[in-house]
């Protein structure tokens, strides 16, 4: 697998194998020869979304208030000076230096991260502590980038269209797929 530095996106392979997969599978037995080939990335190369919210956890696994990002893009972002918010672009969670997201890579930003870890072992790429909960009547959400762009935006509610058994159950919601809307 090809991972960009931060501000170069993955462009190809070249060698014993040419393809434009990021992650290539090659039988070790037989020599070969690979070189990833990356570009500067571009503003359009860079997509953070937010992927999944829970909001109101269940009394039997209260994790807290939790928001998955992941990195939709071709390009290593690094969220230092980003803002994941839910009153505007000046207060609320600011990541710190060295969070960095590389291409297909999630990142859950909790409210409680012990209380996340408790019941999420397993989950190490998480953060906290988010200095605002999610409200369970519904909410906004804003990730700026560092120069205060929205970089992606969610409105959520607790009724049609969006899923009404989230609400105090355990259940999240979450995109079909990441690279939807």
């Amino acid at each position: 697998t090809a991972v960009p530095k931060e501000g170069y996106k993955f462009v190809r392979w070249e060698g014993t194998v040419n393809s434009t997969d990021i992650s290539i599978q090659y039988n070790m037995e037989t020599a070969g020869n690979f070189t990833a080939i990356f570009a500067e990335a571009t503003v359009e190369d860079i997509s953070i979304v937010i992927n999944e919210i829970n909001y109101n956890s269940s009394p039997e696994r209260d994790t807290k208030d939790w928001v998955e990002l992941v990195n939709n893009g071709v390009s290593t972002v690094d969220l230092n000076g980003w803002l994941l918010s839910d009153s505007g672009p000046d207060s609320g969670y600011f990541f710190l230096e060295g969070t960095k997201l590389v291409p297909g890579q999630y990142l859950v930003v909790c409210k409680n991260l012990d209380d996340f870890r408790d019941f999420n072992p397993g989950v190490t790429n998480s953060i906290g502590d988010m200095p605002f909960g999610l409200s369970s009547n519904g909410d906004m959400l804003r990730l700026y980038d560092d120069q205060s762009n929205v970089m992606d935006a969610v409105d959520y509610y607790v009724y049609n269209p969006w899923p009404e058994n989230a609400n105090g159950t355990g259940a999240s919601i979450e995109l079909k797929d990441p690279s939807l809307d």
